[in-house]
């Protein structure tokens, strides 16, 4: 155990996916590339998908073409009444009949083929980033986004500093240039759905406006060229003018509304699950504060929204409005000149306004392009954040498995990170040097924005059967040392050689329940299935489910079950139903259960029970499992270890904290002096 003397590491220029590097590798893109890039991933990764992609603009040429049809019906049918042709008349609307049978059906299978394709997308795009989210611990590491300002941090707390969700820290990009991606969830859930159906809409439009603009641009350059020229540049200048006045505003409030809805939700949510501890401290009149002050700065942002969207819509009808009197201003002169049938004018004014319709979709569909770029920017930026995680953590990960740890440790110390290798099934560990089961070699803790060092050049071997208690002052690092040694955190230097996580159990101090389930859905948490390529063990029964309750003073519980259905009890929150302290028990019953267990760490797992129940609890730990690892406050806590690490806050800028390692009777001996 040697704390290094001093030396900048260098680690604020070192790999993170939320430094520097990520934010240049992480450029804004333009909408339309991204919404691409993401339609052309699903095409390759369900080639059926194509089918519908190909049924869905044939649809939709196919309603070009039959709205063409139209306009030449209608021209018929308007002319024939112009020159009291009663039989003409009735030929034009019989056709207008015809064509009308043949629409309406057609119509509605585009809108159902488009819904078809656009679920289709959302589903691959859902499952896709969920699996991202839930790999590599990358819903965890998201939750590591922080600024560089957090230095201290509670022991038995998460590791980072809560954002006030109207802070400016809480934006898309903090003022560093890191990209920081709020509401995971609202983006998995609605900006999916948004990008997947506003897009397949936005592609189908923009099918049908081509086919409109090459049909009807023939129809009205075979009446009025002049006419053609003009409705090109009025349509042009209007998008211009839409582009540079309102969309890149209105896509700018759209995000930030949505960020601020979700803000919202995520308090009211706090606000609910912790409703007993505000309840407590009369935290009421606060938290309407707070959440007073978000929604209000939700209706400032809506209001100003509704503000450019009046302007915008009155753009907007000035647009097209003008369209509609335009063509026949055109051509007027003509047909009171007698050169043109009544019905030209009809169909010049339907070709028009059709041709306007398709060349001024940045005029016409700005809401709704801004409302797709924003969300198609949020779930792009979820992605890339993703894609920057799996490369901050799955080199090592296959490195690992591979066994090619000498070159991951070179590679790991180039980028700042800390290498964790795994004990085999055999119990020797990939470079057979170290024959512990816990070996720590000069390992460097920082947090993970790598604004503060930690834990500094620690060496440490546990073999079977030693037990470590890790003390010190809260804030000092001891939750941040069992954060690296489970692997989660994983910026610093150094080496930690550990059995697999298959044979690990981490208990926090307040532990996991999921909600709804059965209490033995609770205590097989998080299934009896075991790591990939293993085989799915055999699910233990009521007795043995009882036993592990009963090693950890749980009798009670069982018995206030047993008329709701013991084992199948259903409740919706457990959390809620169990005391704080039945919860730590639970977990600890959860470890009996999994009796495969090489190493176990220990966050406070204890805090909230008594002497007799930590005792009990201990005891089937140690008969359990061989080697654990506990951080906590608790004098009697040193009589379940055989030695001890003290982690003391230093007066040394130089030297991060003294760490000083003891047998349990020598730091027992300390305390008495």
């Amino acid at each position: 155990m040697a704390p290094n003397a001093g030396g900048d590491t260098g680690f604020k220029r070192q790999l993170s996916p939320f430094g520097q590097n990520a934010a240049t590798e992480h450029r804004p893109r333009p909408m339309l590339w991204q919404c691409g890039r993401l339609a052309v991933q699903f095409v390759r990764a369900k080639p059926r998908a194509l089918l519908w992609l190909l049924i869905l603009v044939t649809l939709t040429v196919a309603e070009s073409r039959l709205m063409v049809w139209f306009s030449y019906a209608q021209r018929s049918f308007t002319t024939a009444l112009s020159n009291k042709d009663v039989p003409g008349f009735w030929a034009g609307i019989t056709e207008y009949v015809y064509i009308l049978v043949v629409c309406c059906p057609l119509f509605a299978l585009t809108t159902f083929v488009e819904g078809r394709f656009a679920t289709q997308w959302q589903v691959y795009l859902c499952q896709q980033l969920t699996d991202r989210y839930f790999s590599h611990r990358t819903f965890y590491t998201l939750t590591l986004q922080q600024p560089p300002s957090t230095r201290n941090q509670e022991e038995g707390q998460e590791a980072q500093v809560e954002k006030s969700p109207h802070s400016a820290s809480n934006r898309s990009k903090d003022e560093a240039g890191r990209v920081e991606v709020d509401n995971p969830d609202q983006r998995l859930t609605d900006d999916i759905e948004t990008v997947a159906s506003q897009s397949v809409r936005l592609m189908t439009t923009v099918v049908g406006k081509v086919a409109n603009i090459i049909s009807f641009s023939y129809v009205l350059y075979s009446i009025s060229p002049p006419l053609l020229a003009f409705a090109v540049m009025y349509a042009a200048g209007a998008s211009v003018l839409t582009d540079a006045l309102f969309t890149q505003r209105l896509q700018h409030l759209i995000t930030k509304g949505i960020s601020q809805d979700a803000d919202l939700r995520f308090r009211l949510v706090r606000v609910r699950q912790h409703a007993e501890e505000i309840a407590f401290l009369g935290g009421d009149v606060a938290e309407n504060r707070v959440i007073s002050d978000i929604f209000r700065e939700r209706i400032q942002t809506k209001n100003s929204e509704l503000l450019l969207n009046a302007f915008l819509g009155t753009f907007q009808n000035y647009f097209s409005y003008m369209t509609v009197v335009l063509p026949y201003i055109a051509v007027a002169a003509h047909y009171f000149a007698g050169e043109m049938e009544f019905g030209v004018i009809s169909q010049t004014a339907t070709s028009f306004r059709m041709l306007q319709s398709g060349l001024g979709i940045l005029v016409n569909q700005s809401t709704k392009l801004s409302k797709l770029g924003a969300s198609t920017r949020r779930v792009d930026e979820l992605k890339q954040m993703m894609e920057n995680c799996e490369n901050y953590h799955g080199v090592q990960d296959h490195a690992s498995v591979q066994g090619q740890d000498d070159q991951l440790r070179k590679t790991n110390q180039m980028i700042g990170m800390i290498t964790t290798t795994y004990i085999d099934q055999t119990g020797e560990s990939p470079d057979n040097k170290s024959p512990g089961v816990l070996n720590i070699h000069r390992l460097t803790v920082f947090t993970p924005s790598r604004s503060s060092m930690l834990i500094q050049e620690l060496n440490l071997c546990l073999e079977r059967r030693e037990s470590l208690l890790i003390v010190g002052p809260s804030g000092v690092g001891k939750t941040s040392l069992l954060r690296a040694m489970a692997g989660l955190w994983r910026s610093g230097l150094g080496s930690i050689t550990r059995p697999p996580d298959s044979k690990c159990r981490f208990l926090p101090q307040k532990p996991y329940l999921p909600l709804g389930g059965t209490l033995r859905e609770q205590l097989l948490y998080p299934g009896f299935t075991l790591r990939r390529g293993e085989e799915e063990a055999k699910a233990p029964g009521d007795e043995e489910l009882a036993a592990a309750m009963d090693k950890c003073a749980l009798e009670k519980l069982q018995a206030r079950l047993r008329p709701a259905g013991g084992f199948d009890a259903q409740a919706e929150r457990w959390e809620s139903i169990l005391s704080l302290g039945e919860q730590q028990r639970l977990a600890f019953a959860r470890l009996a259960i999994h009796a495969k267990v090489d190493l176990a760490l220990l966050d406070e797992a204890t805090s909230a029970l008594d002497e007799a129940s930590e005792a009990i609890c201990y005891k089937m730990l140690a008969d359990t499992v061989e080697t654990y690892v506990s951080v906590g406050h608790r004098p009697s806590l040193i009589r379940y270890h055989s030695r001890v690490l003290s982690i003391e806050t230093s007066s040394d800028p130089a030297i991060a904290s003294r760490i000083a390692l003891f047998s349990a009777a020598e730091y027992q001996t300390r305390l008495k002096v």
